[in-house]
């Protein structure tokens, strides 16, 4: 259930903000080369860097968030905030994957097309309706299946250093069960089975992404 309400939550705020974050890109009229290196930072930097510096945002003491609001929250520390903390931090990361995807899909839009579709009147929600979002499909199917992998079966170094899958098991997600199963228990058996079952996950999320992509 944990791996599924993370993987759930992060790509859809991913999706979106991501592609929220493309389209403002693509409307720049100028620096859109020095804004697309600055969006790209947290997607270059070290998970381990980026954590790290999370944990030390969520701080209950010293954290800047919790000053920013003027209220102490327990962001790591409360199973009702600990997944809130992790999927923001993962998400915050892992955003400029899906913006360059979607700057890659809205910049391959023919400009024939667009000004095609102007001249005839369309308004910006008809653009997007009948050709920015056509043109998107592919990209955005590609986005969502690799994220979707890389959230449910990849995601480990964001819920172990904020977390470690706590408190109690409130994030522990299906990688630190079995990293938990194979070097703190040795139950191997157990861990080759959870890792077996989340390939098996990844190749159908595969095979329906080659079906659909296919198909569109």
């Amino acid at each position: 259930r944990n791996t599924l309400v993370f993987t759930g939550a992060s790509v859809v705020l991913e999706f979106f903000l991501g592609l929220g974050m493309a389209f403002l890109l693509t409307s720049l009229p100028r620096g859109r080369k020095a804004a697309t290196v600055l969006l790209l930072i947290p997607m270059l930097m070290p998970d381990v860097v980026t954590t790290l510096g999370w944990k030390f945002i969520f701080s209950p003491n010293f954290g800047v968030l919790n000053y920013l609001l003027g209220f102490s929250v327990p962001w790591l520390s409360s199973p009702s905030f600990a997944m809130v903390s992790v999927v923001i931090a993962d998400v915050w990361k892992t955003i400029p994957f899906v913006m360059i995807i979607m700057v890659a899909g809205i910049l391959s839009i023919p400009k024939e097309h667009v000004e095609a579709i102007r001249t005839d009147g369309a308004n910006s929600l008809q653009q997007f309706r009948y050709l920015t979002f056509p043109y998107l499909i592919p990209f955005v199917l590609i986005a969502i299946t690799v994220r979707t992998i890389d959230a449910f079966t990849k995601v480990y170094t964001v819920v172990y250093l904020l977390t470690s899958g706590g408190p109690g098991i409130a994030t522990e997600v299906l990688p630190i069960s079995i990293s938990r199963l194979a070097l703190l228990t040795w139950d191997w058996g157990r861990a080759t089975t959870y890792s077996t079952i989340a390939l098996i996950i990844s190749m159908l999320f595969l095979a329906v992404f080659l079906r659909v992509i296919r198909r569109k």
